[in-house]
């Protein structure tokens, strides 16, 4: 399995990398300057926007490589993998509430486990981005016979944009507020998911917000028993 990824896309990303670069070197200048001379509330909010920012640098580049490679053709494995697993660690890292609703024996998927953590990171990440912070990320899976279905629900939200729109690489640049984790990451979530043979969408949820949502097949009897 491969993917492929055009070539501007890496255009949007070089552009992104601009703003954290001049935060993080404002940041670093002002603290080299006069960092005995500024409150501690201060030098404590330059450090943390350096840090921030930083975090986004590194996920920008991140997208980077990942999108060169895809451009070359990114090969993907193929085995069963449980969603279950594969989202504890990534969730364990969101800061606000996350109510799961997946049934208790959810058939595995077949995927690439690097690239589908990849994928969830990403999904998670934007929706968490979009979403008020008391209400939280709500997590939905259920399976049909031939795919199994995982959908993130944004609350407080409004949708911009329809369908597979938002997982195009230009739609949600001009949606506020930015997500976290960069532009781009919607996208590479899209390009890794249609990789390993599934699909992606987004539809408004009335009175939630936006589900962002993918299907990979199902693993079979036989898969199970590679």
């Amino acid at each position: 399995l491969t993917v492929q990824a055009p070539e501007e896309m890496l255009g949007v990303l070089a552009h992104d990398l601009r703003t954290p670069v001049t935060t993080i070197y404002a940041g670093a200048s002002l603290l080299q300057r006069a960092g005995d001379r500024l409150p501690a509330t201060t030098r404590a909010s330059v450090i943390n926007d350096i840090r921030a920012e930083a975090d986004r640098l590194r996920q920008l580049v991140d997208d980077m490589i990942m999108t060169s490679e895809a451009s070359l053709g990114v090969d993907a494995t193929s085995e069963p993998v449980a969603l279950p697993r594969l989202l504890e660690p990534i969730l364990s890292g969101v800061e606000m509430p996350v109510h799961l609703d997946l049934p208790s024996k959810l058939p595995p998927v077949i995927a690439d486990p690097r690239h589908l953590g990849r994928a969830l990171r990403d999904v998670v990440s934007f929706a968490e981005a979009r979403t008020d912070e008391q209400s939280g990320l709500n997590i939905a899976a259920r399976s049909g016979s031939r795919a199994v279905r995982l959908v993130v629900s944004t609350s407080g939200h409004a949708a911009t944009e329809e369908g597979e729109r938002y997982f195009e690489p230009w739609a949600h640049r001009l949606d506020e507020p930015r997500p976290t984790s960069g532009p781009p990451s919607l996208y590479v979530a899209r390009l890794l998911v249609d990789a390993m043979g599934g699909r992606t969408w987004a539809t408004p949820e009335p009175g939630k917000g936006v589900g962002f949502g993918f299907s990979l097949p199902r693993a079979t009897e036989t898969d199970l028993m590679a």
